[in-house]
């Protein structure tokens, strides 16, 4: 894809989403800011089954690696969302650019599919980039979502 229509991409859906509440979970890193689509509460984001959700974060890690790894978390459940890829972890860098370089500012985009079996219900969930080479290296948010039929 050509970088140009992949940033205006980026663009349009970062002014459409919602500046969504959230923490950090990372001393490694610092999380600036999360939008969601759809989103339109502080209070949680809701979203129907059968559906995409659309998460963009900026992020600002303090250390570097050549290849980077994301999954997200049920934090209820403390295990990852299989529906993502490869048992639940993707290549990262197909969503950022790598490498990461400490101390410098980058955007995370993801679209994700809202599997029809999940059972409806309000989640906290742990999104998380790693290092692939150390694990003990990533940048971690939570945040409140519920899932609607």
């Amino acid at each position: 894809m050509d970088p140009r229509l992949y940033v205006f991409l980026a663009a349009i859906t970062a002014a459409s989403a919602f500046n969504a509440a959230f923490e950090s979970c990372s001393e490694k890193c610092t999380v600036s800011e999360v939008r969601i689509e759809p989103c339109k509460s502080l209070k949680y984001c809701l979203f129907r089954l059968g559906s995409n959700a659309s998460i963009s974060f900026d992020f600002t890690p303090n250390f570097s690696a050549t290849e980077l790894e994301t999954a997200i978390y049920s934090d209820e459940h403390h295990a990852k969302l299989t529906s993502i890829g490869n048992n639940g972890i993707v290549n990262a860098c197909l969503h950022t650019p790598c490498p990461l370089e400490p101390g410098r500012q980058q955007t995370f985009n993801f679209t994700l599919y809202i599997g029809k079996k999940l059972p409806p219900a309000k989640y906290q969930f742990r999104w998380q980039v790693w290092n692939k080479n150390n694990e003990e290296e990533f940048c971690c948010l939570k945040t409140n979502i519920k899932l609607k039929k």
